[in-house]
């Protein structure tokens, strides 16, 4: 009997043992779900981050990506923390894992539709209220799959959370990012050496925290209102690829006398394929494509420089002829009081300037940045009301002609900007298409109608361009990037179109970017452009330089080859002289 009992204990203890294995092995695996739910969402974001260069073999590129996103499992740390006994280390514990995900899941979105990583305190309180305004817009045009499975792993991660105790042999993962750093600093040096890449380049390079730490310590840095000391003028843009440039001279395409009108369009997301593309046998933008081949000059060349204030820093580049910055919105946070802009020098030269936008959103800054410009008449349609941006375009363009002799008008079109599916039914049938098919045709049909814009516009001026007296710009902030693939500088690429009466349709190679139409505009009016303009006129010959607030310059070698490179130290006074005047209490 006690032998019967001792093996029918025995066959228990076994099966208890082998119940408690299962067990073991099951929360081992619920526990490395937690893990992986972490690294899933570093993942996804360094994905986005990532830029594929097609010369080096993609596994290569993509181990890279995955080895990168070891650093999110830096989060284990406050992951212990929301399973601690003590409240209020859980409670910290938890507030750090839900701003992480949330700010992965905003970046995500964020750097798919601007293209760029803004700084910590680039997105304030202050920012709050105008980025709901836009919130319906900015995710109907970036909601994909990376959200949905960012969402998907956020609320597995946060099910299991209080469910399953993180298993000790975790820890052993703590070291990981701490190698993974060590590895990084040998290999590239310190992170505030990188940081002059861009923020993207850090967070790729040192994670999220190293980033977090940099953008913290720029931001108590400011011992001032601005975030940079007083600059003294940095030069031309040229001296940061050329020893001694040559002075630039008049082309050979300079207009032969000033003009009194200066109308500049530019049109949001605006590819220069859409410009003679056909779509199911029609033109897309047949007036545009006429115009250019008659009478404009086209800038092949021709680059947004735009930085942490999206669409927005283009305005800025035409209003001041600086670069944009690369930490705070330039034109929301600019002071400029202690700027002389392009809407300054015009006055001083009894010239009016009219500014047109169909919306005012703060986001962008332009609600904060008119109010202080008092030499531009600036018109904007409110946000989330019906207009018709086409009538309120003509009307101002009619409105600026009629009350001036000379005067300066610039339309900042958006009606383009995705998800592209604003075009009417009439358009529709000329293209033979329905509503959200394909965003490429969506895009391409939405251009047409605003090709027919583009027209009017240019109507109400013909009397006066035919005569030799108006400067007509066609231009963008930026691409739509649905044709420019992973190259960033072809993510940069735009169109820049000068016509004129004088001009007979041609290309023109010369290197130039936005910073350029300042000195452009006051030259095409015949004003002398202030010596303390680091850029050159469109209308001018000689050597040019395109610095983009990645630190990338772009120039011509001397083979006469465009050249990309990293740039030195001596491109830091160009962003310090725009910095200077950017009040972080603004």
């Amino acid at each position: 009997m006690g032998l019967v009992c001792v093996q029918i204990l025995g066959h228990k203890k076994t099966r208890y043992a082998a119940r408690t294995k299962g067990a073991n092995l099951f929360n081992i695996a619920k526990s490395g779900l937690l893990v992986l739910c972490i690294y899933a969402t570093g993942l996804i974001l360094y994905a986005g981050l990532f830029e594929f260069i097609p010369i080096v073999p993609a596994w290569v590129q993509v181990g890279k990506m995955a080895v990168a996103s070891i650093y999110f499992l830096i989060l284990l740390i406050p992951l212990f923390m929301a399973q601690s006994r003590w409240l209020a280390v859980r409670v910290l514990g938890y507030a750090v894992l839900i701003a992480s995900f949330l700010y992965v899941f905003f970046l995500t979105s964020y750097y798919a539709y601007f293209g760029f990583v803004p700084e910590i305190y680039a997105l304030g309180a202050a920012n709050a209220p105008d980025m709901v305004g836009v919130l319906g817009h900015y995710f109907r045009q970036v909601f994909g799959l990376p959200e949905v499975l960012l969402l998907i792993a956020a609320a597995l991660f946060f099910y299991l959370l209080p469910r399953q105790k993180l298993h000790l042999g975790a820890n052993v993962l703590l070291m990981l990012p701490v190698a993974l750093f060590a590895v990084s600093f040998m290999t590239y040096g310190s992170p505030q050496d990188t940081k002059r890449l861009g923020n993207g380049t850090v967070i790729k390079r040192f994670g999220l925290p190293t980033f977090y730490y940099l953008s913290a310590r720029d931001w108590l840095s400011y011992s001032s209102g601005y975030i940079a000391a007083e600059t003294a003028f940095p030069g031309k843009l040229t001296q940061v690829a050329y020893a001694t440039p040559p002075e630039a001279s008049p082309s050979p395409f300079a207009l032969r006398a000033p003009v009194d009108r200066v109308v500049m369009v530019q049109i949001e997301s605006f590819d220069r394929e859409a410009i003679d593309a056909e779509l199911n046998g029609v033109t897309v933008m047949p007036f545009t494509s006429a115009l250019k081949a008659d009478t404009c000059l086209e800038y092949t060349n021709y680059y947004t420089v735009k930085s942490v204030g999206g669409s927005a820093d283009s305005e800025y580049s035409v209003a001041t002829g600086r670069l944009p910055s690369s930490k705070l919105q330039a034109i929301r946070s600019t002071d400029f009081s202690t700027i002389e802009t392009i809407y300054d020098v015009l006055a001083a030269n009894g010239i009016t300037s009219t500014f047109a936008h169909n919306n005012t959103i703060g986001f962008y800054g332009r609600n904060y940045a008119y109010a202080q410009l008092e030499n531009v008449d600036a018109q904007f349609v409110e946000p989330n009301t019906e207009n018709n941006e086409r009538q309120f375009a003509l009307e101002t363009l009619s409105d600026a002609m009629a009350g001036s002799e000379r005067s300066f008008y610039y339309f900042f079109n958006v009606q383009s900007h995705g998800p592209f599916r604003g075009y009417s039914a009439e358009t529709g049938d000329t293209f033979g298409l329905e509503t959200g098919s394909q965003i490429k045709e969506d895009y391409m049909a939405t251009m047409h109608e605003v090709d027919q814009t583009i027209a009017e516009m240019f109507a109400l001026q013909q009397a006066e361009f035919d005569a030799g007296n108006s400067l007509f710009i066609l231009t963008a902030d930026h691409p739509s990037y649905l044709h420019t693939g992973d190259d960033p500088l072809e993510a940069a690429h735009i169109p820049m179109l000068l016509c004129h009466a004088d001009f007979s349709g041609q290309k023109i190679d010369k290197l130039a970017s936005t910073v350029d139409v300042f000195p452009t505009v006051l030259d095409a009016f015949g004003v002398p452009v202030p010596e303390t303009t680091i850029s050159s006129s469109l209308l001018a010959d000689g050597p040019s330089v395109v610095l983009f607030p990645s630190g990338q310059v772009l120039y011509r070698d001397s083979t006469d080859a465009v050249v990309s490179r990293e740039c030195d130290a001596g491109c830091a006074p160009f962003f310090d002289y725009t910095n200077q005047a950017i009040s972080v209490s603004n």
